[in-house]
């Protein structure tokens, strides 16, 4: 566990290195991958720009309402400098920047008149990508940690876990489903031409791992109710939602193609 490390006499977030490095490494993928779609490369740079704006406005809008009973029950928070500083420092949702993301490309295609779901078959590749550096950083920082365990790892210069407990490295083990989704979604672009597979393959992959992940976290900032955190009940909206794309996105293709022909 590596928080931070200093640098001309700075200290410098692992956390933000890790999460610079995902975005550099799935941009380049994004705009440098070759497809049959025909999607110009500036268009491609662009919607990644705009994914990465939805990315951190929607992770950060998420986190603000997982707090809500928190920041209730604690309203000086508001009435300080370092209170107001501290929502907007920390704190990040997966989820809604994935949902943030999503808009803002639907937005760029649907402004720029390119077709939705090619644009997002091009891009979504690049997230799982640069979710498991993302996740690395997580374990850097030693928050989104997992539960109690005698084969866990100890956070104790993190700032946010609980300090001389080992903690069941949950980070590394999402970082390794990231790794091998990007994979399979690597073999689909390369194998199957079926317009919104790599798109519905992702999202409906992601949500079961993560809804199975989440029963092993024990961050309590993750907000939850009747049982299930946010995050799964996330997961169980998105689940329907990958399998209307998925079995509706290619037929969508195969109409057009028969219209234009």
């Amino acid at each position: 566990m590596f928080p931070s490390f200093n640098l001309f006499g700075m200290p410098i977030s692992m956390y933000a290195v890790c999460i610079l490095i995902g975005l550099t490494f799935g941009i380049l993928l994004a705009v440098f991958w070759t497809d049959r779609a025909g999607l110009k490369r500036d268009d491609v740079f662009y919607s990644c720009l705009f994914a990465v704006i939805g990315l951190i406005v929607g992770s950060k809008v998420l986190y603000w309402i997982t707090i809500i009973p928190f920041l209730i029950e604690h309203p000086e928070i508001f009435s300080t400098q370092a209170g107001w500083l501290a929502l907007f420092q920390g704190g990040f949702v997966f989820y809604g920047g994935l949902i943030g993301a999503l808009l803002m490309v639907w937005w760029y295609a649907r402004s720029y008149k390119i077709p939705v779901l090619a644009l997002f078959d091009r891009l979504v590749p690049s997230v799982p990508l640069a979710h498991l550096f993302g996740r690395l950083g997580c374990f850097c920082a030693g928050c989104c940690y997992g539960l109690p365990s005698s084969f866990g790892v100890e956070f104790n210069a993190s700032e946010v876990a609980p300090h001389g407990v080992k903690l069941f490295p949950i980070q590394l083990v999402e970082a390794a489903c990231n790794l091998l989704l990007f994979g399979l979604l690597l073999l689909l672009r390369r194998f199957c031409r079926r317009q919104g597979m790599p798109t519905g393959i992702y999202l409906a992959g992601y949500a079961v791992i993560r809804f199975v992940l989440e029963f092993f976290r024990y961050d309590a900032e993750r907000g939850g109710f009747w049982g299930l955190s946010t995050s799964q009940w996330i997961s169980l909206a998105l689940l329907p939602a990958a399998v209307l794309i998925l079995r509706f996105g290619g037929a969508r293709k195969n109409e057009e193609a028969e219209q234009d022909g």
